[in-house]
Parts: C-alpha cells; sequence; structure tokens
C-alpha cells in the first residue's frame, strides 16, 4: 500500500504547476478571445485532466483511502483527490474531445456579440433596452438579438451534453449530472428533496405576485396578460424581477462609482479586497466574456474577478456578490496544505449571495452608499 503522505505530496508537486498554467489559460481566454488563447486553454486543460486521467495515481489514491493512520488533513486531501480523478478515468480521446468542446463553446460565447437594428450591442446595452423601454416590438429585437448564439453553438453543446454522458455512462453513472453531484459531495435525492420542498412552499406566493406583475405589464404594454412573451421581461433569463414587479434602484446607481462602492462595503468588515481588485479586470470591451467571475489562480494569493461594470443596479450587485468570493479565497490560510486552500462552492455561493443583496437592504443604502434620508425613505 502507497504511504498516504507522500502521495500526497508527489501528486501535488505534479498538479500544482498544470493547475497553475491551466487557470491562467482560463482567464487569458475569458478576457482575450483569439484562437491563441484558446489553443493555449485547451492545451492547459488537457495537460490538467490528462493527469488527473492517470490510472496508476488513480489506484494509488484509491489504495491510500483505505489507509487507517492517516491524518485528517491527509485523509482530507485524498478524499479531494479521488473525487477529481473519478471523471476523468476515460479514454484519453474522450478527454481530449470533452476539452476541445467546452473550449470552443465558451470561446463562441465571450467573443458574441448580438445584431440590433443591424449594429452590433452588448448584453448591457440589451439589458438597458429590456429594462426601461416601453417599446414592445424594440424589446422584442433586443431579445432575439441576445438569442442569436444559440444557432452559433447549438450543435457543439448538443455534442458536449452527448460526450460527457458517454464518459459518466463508461465510468457507471447515468449521466453527466449525476457524475457532477456524485463528485461534488452532494447528495442527488437529498438535493432534489429539497428543490422540491422549495417549490411547494413558494409555488403559490410566486403565482400570486407573478399574476399582479402580469397584470401590470399586460397594462403598460397593452395587451392581455396571456399575450405577454419573455421580451416583456426585464430579464432574458426571469433571475432577476422586473422593475414592475420589485424596487427600481438604477437611478441609484447611475452615478455611482462602484468599484469604490465595493471597496468601501468590505473596508468597513474589516476586509481588504485590494489584492484582488489590482489584479481584475472589470469594465466592458469587445472579445471579453460579458458575464463576471472569481478565480484563485494559484491559491496563493492571486485571486481576480471579471465583471463589465455600468453604473447599474445589477452591476453593483454582480461586483458585491463576485468580491464575496474574493474575500475567500484571499483569506483562507496559506498554512493548510495546497490543496486544501479552497472550499466547498456551496459555502462561497451563500456567502456571495448574501453580499450580492446588500444594495436592497437600507441600512447599507445609507450608510455605504450615501443615499439622501428623503430618496431612501421613498424606497422604503
Amino acid at each position: 500500500m502507497p504511504d498516504p503522505l507522500a502521495l500526497v505530496t508527489e501528486l501535488s508537486a505534479r498538479l500544482r504547476p498544470l493547475e497553475i498554467d491551466a487557470a491562467r489559460a482560463w482567464w487569458d481566454a475569458a478576457n482575450f478571445v483569439s484562437p491563441e488563447t484558446e489553443a493555449r486553454r485547451v492545451s492547459a486543460d488537457l495537460a490538467v485532466r490528462d493527469a488527473l486521467g492517470d490510472p496508476d495515481a488513480f489506484t494509488a489514491i484509491t489504495e491510500a483511502r483505505s489507509h487507517d493512520g492517516t491524518d485528517p488533513l491527509g485523509a482530507r486531501q485524498l478524499e479531494l483527490l479521488f473525487e477529481a480523478f473519478v471523471p476523468h478515468q476515460v479514454p484519453a480521446a474522450l478527454r481530449r474531445r470533452i476539452v476541445e468542446l467546452e473550449a470552443e463553446v465558451e470561446a463562441t460565447f465571450n467573443a458574441f456579440r448580438g445584431e440590433l437594428d443591424g449594429r452590433r450591442v452588448d448584453d448591457n446595452e440589451i439589458l438597458e433596452i429590456l429594462r426601461g423601454s416601453d417599446d414592445a416590438q424594440l424589446r422584442r429585437r433586443a431579445w432575439e438579438a441576445s438569442k442569436e448564439v444559440g444557432a452559433q453553438v447549438a450543435d457543439r453543446v448538443r455534442e458536449l451534453a452527448r460526450v460527457r454522458n458517454e464518459a459518466a455512462r463508461a465510468l457507471g453513472y447515468p449521466n453527466h449530472f449525476a457524475l457532477s453531484l456524485a463528485t461534488s459531495e452532494l447528495d442527488e435525492a437529498r438535493l432534489m428533496a429539497t428543490l422540491d420542498e422549495v417549490e411547494q412552499a413558494t409555488r403559490e406566493p410566486f403565482a400570486r405576485w407573478k399574476a399582479e406583475l402580469d397584470a401590470q405589464l399586460a397594462q403598460r404594454f397593452g395587451c392581455a396578460p396571456g399575450e405577454l412573451y419573455p421580451w416583456h421581461y426585464d430579464d432574458p433569463f426571469f433571475q432577476e424581477p422586473p422593475v414592475a414587479g420589485a424596487v427600481n434602484l438604477d437611478p441609484v446607481f447611475a452615478r455611482a462609482d462602484v468599484e469604490a462602492l465595493t471597496v468601501r462595503t468590505y473596508d468597513r468588515i474589516g476586509l481588504d479586497i485590494r489584492p484582488a481588485l489590482s489584479r481584475s479586470d472589470l469594465f466592458p470591451r469587445d472579445g471579453k466574456s460579458q458575464h463576471a467571475f472569481c478565480i484563485d489562480i494559484d491559491h496563493e494569493g492571486d485571486v481576480r474577478v471579471l465583471c463589465n461594470i455600468t453604473p447599474s443596479e445589477r452591476w453593483m450587485g454582480t461586483m458585491l456578490h463576485e468580491f464575496g468570493h474574493a474575500v475567500y479565497d484571499l483569506e483562507v490560510g496559506r498554512e493548510l496544505p495546497w490543496f486544501l486552500r479552497t472550499m466547498h462552492p456551496l459555502a462561497t455561493e451563500g456567502v456571495a449571495m448574501l453580499f450580492g443583496r446588500l444594495p436592497y437592504d437600507a441600512e447599507w443604502l445609507g450608510s455605504v452608499a450615501a443615499i439622501d434620508p428623503r430618496e431612501l425613505a421613498g424606497l422604503r
């Protein structure tokens, strides 16, 4: 049986530089879309996944997990290594095809800009139209422009789903979804039961609120509630409530320095985000992902956030959310082994969502955003 500590040390030395290189390549591919950055991302991803696909290393990890004398930190590292290795115990050609498809799809999304009335527009402009315009036809054209990317990626997304499911079935799982949950410390049955419980608890109040909202929107656009379409709502994915059904904070942030407010928020609770802020890419431009994420490059302090800030309610919440992820990565104990300088995404996502809701908190609006008390009273 392999010595657990020696095995973890060996795998750390092998995987650490590969994962750092892959993180840097992924960051560049999201920020600067080009054939060169895509090729580098594919190469770096494959190097990591081929290392994780090593059958001899996987066998050694499996055997070492059964060692009774392993200390808690060592045992935890072996558990994480086992879960990382499992999905990649498939033929190398299958791993390569998955990586290539993922990179192609993401590069297409990152470079995509919809066409509206003969010109290219970014997501921020489309969302501004859906947020504020009363012109139903303009809204429809803007919504359809946001969906044009679907035709560009549809075939590859379907193939990616098929290939991922093929890989999962080869490992004894019914599909990629089941494999992802099983190797993420999530119990599928419990997850589905929880979602069912949430749906049951919220079904009636949501239906009531939605009916009231639809009545307002129907009056606004001069149609019956049953004639409302997706473009009549403010968010292309209905992830955020329309202004008609919530408080509109866009005017509050129209002249705000979103970056400064984010720093001030975390300063108030004693968390310094400046090291991550200095490495981040926060403003929109062509050839860049239009979304937002936080990435820990090396688990040594190189933490970065990608955003596409405009002075708006949406991006204020998004900045606070993403730097909620960043503070976790910045503050994780460096005394921990490299494999343990991370945390389960459910923990970081919960805290990030908590921070992301601060723009809707009256105390934050008054003390951090410095909203005039009279304006704040109106918002209440």
